[in-house]
């Protein structure tokens, strides 16, 4: 099987976890490095500082200003990693003879085809094959963000790139996973692939993670010890409803009654939940029986709702028939009054009248002729 040639590339916001792995620092780098070997890295292209980033980063912003006439937002990628790795079938030929000319000829295409500065590029000859490491910038000449364009269709185009440019040396390029795939490879060994292909890049990666994750912990920090500790609020309970008036922020005042009923409440569902699962149900049959007197009684209750309705119905009008009678009642002793006043012999004959008409008809309250 011929040697295969892979690349993979990502943005991120701040590179200075690949700077640390791809430049062997004391502090990123990783354990699988034979470190009797690393003096035989070599850096091709550019310079590999900390203050070259820092420049890289103003001159983008820059740019960026000068094309949307706004400042960079915060979360803007600033650089393009990259990393060319290389099958165990092709470990020996770039091992012996590693291919620099056409690391840089594919890095130096990537930048013309993209308009964008080469920050470095350097070549890995301490690990077991050898590797390249590079850096991009994110934003082109006119101040465009080249690096959203790397979709996977351009992602799959650079492997193609790749593998005519070291096709040069025999090497080709890598085969897509979907090919292999319908090959009949198994998926695991595609994934596995892939993680073997970056594990030179994890750790640089895995600082970074952790540096970000450091100075976001910082604010964290600083912004809860701005952050005053809530003061707890005493509850007070009353049996005076009017008492609830006097309520301050020092105490929450709660009325005796409104608690018995929420510790009621609260009783009642725990005893229904219990008697659930104890499983202390109704058997079927008897629930029966319940439903049917109780479909009965609701029968019953609505009858004598009607029922009611019609008593109450009746007990209006007779209410009705009264109000007039007290209203006629009323207007008859206005009209006595009158003439008492302005009549009161009159009325006194009226009176005398009948007194004598009631003595002189004694049957009335005898029972009759023959009582």
């Amino acid at each position: 099987m011929a040697g295969m040639v892979s690349v993979r590339v990502w943005g991120t916001q701040s590179a200075i976890g690949e700077l640390g792995h791809d430049a062997r620092t004391s502090k990123k780098t990783p354990k699988n490095v034979d470190r009797t070997r690393t003096h035989l890295n070599s850096v091709l292209l550019g310079s590999m500082t900390q203050e070259d980033l820092k420049k890289s980063k103003r001159e983008q912003g820059e740019r960026i200003r000068s094309f949307t006439k706004k400042a960079p937002r915060r979360d803007a990628n600033y650089y393009i990693p990259g990393i060319i790795t290389f099958s165990k079938e092709a470990r020996n030929q770039v091992n012996s003879m590693p291919p620099d000319g056409q690391a840089m000829k594919f890095v130096e295409d990537i930048s013309k085809k993209h308009d964008v500065k080469i920050i470095y590029l350097v070549r890995h000859s301490d690990e077991s094959t050898t590797h390249y490491h590079f850096m991009l910038e994110y934003v082109n000449s006119d101040g465009r963000a080249v690096g959203r364009k790397l979709n996977k269709k351009a992602l799959s185009g650079l492997q193609d790139e790749a593998g005519m440019v070291f096709g040069s040396i025999g090497l080709t390029r890598g085969v897509k996973k979907t090919e292999r795939l319908a090959r009949g490879e198994d998926f695991s060994k595609t994934v596995h692939r892939s993680v073997r292909q970056l594990h030179e890049d994890l750790p640089g990666e895995i600082e970074a993670k952790k540096s970000q994750l450091d100075q976001i912990q910082e604010k964290v920090v600083s912004f809860s010890a701005q952050v005053p500790e809530p003061k707890p609020i005493s509850v007070e309970i009353v049996k005076e409803r009017h008492l609830l008036r006097t309520e301050t922020t020092k105490a929450r005042v709660i009325n005796i009654n409104d608690f018995e009923r929420y510790k009621k409440s609260v009783a009642s569902r725990v005893a229904v939940a219990d008697t659930i699962l104890n499983g202390d149900v109704v058997p079927g049959e008897e629930f029966r029986e319940v439903s049917q007197e109780l479909s009965t009684a609701r029968a019953d209750l609505t009858q004598t709702k009607v029922e009611l309705s019609n008593v109450r119905q009746e007990l209006k009008a007779t209410r009705g028939e009264l109000q007039k009678a007290k209203k006629e009642i009323g207007v008859l002793r206005r009209i006595i009054n009158w003439i008492q006043e302005h009549f009161p012999t009159v009325l006194e004959r009226f009176v005398n009248a009948q007194e004598d008409e009631v003595k002189e008809s004694p049957s009335i309250t005898s029972g009759g002729p023959g009582g």
